[in-house]
């Protein structure tokens, strides 16, 4: 399965499933450090957010994508 049926498959669920998968993401142990260019691929999708909660995100992701794993 790729990333992308992932993703479309994570779309598809409910909004309380969906929140599950999102929790699950956020606290996983072992997310490693992004690239500089992983890093600023979310941030021109922070800086070009109109949604306040989706810029949120993608600050949360930056942060645990450039300090990694604890």
């Amino acid at each position: 399965m790729t990333a992308s049926q992932i993703i479309s498959e994570i779309k598809q669920l409910s909004p309380s499933e969906r929140a599950e998968v999102e929790t699950f993401i956020r606290h996983d142990d072992t997310a490693a450090r992004l690239s500089a260019a992983e890093l600023g691929a979310l941030a021109e999708k922070m800086v070009k957010s109109d949604d306040d909660s989706k810029a949120s995100d993608f600050e949360e992701q930056i942060v645990a994508g450039f300090y990694g794993t604890k």
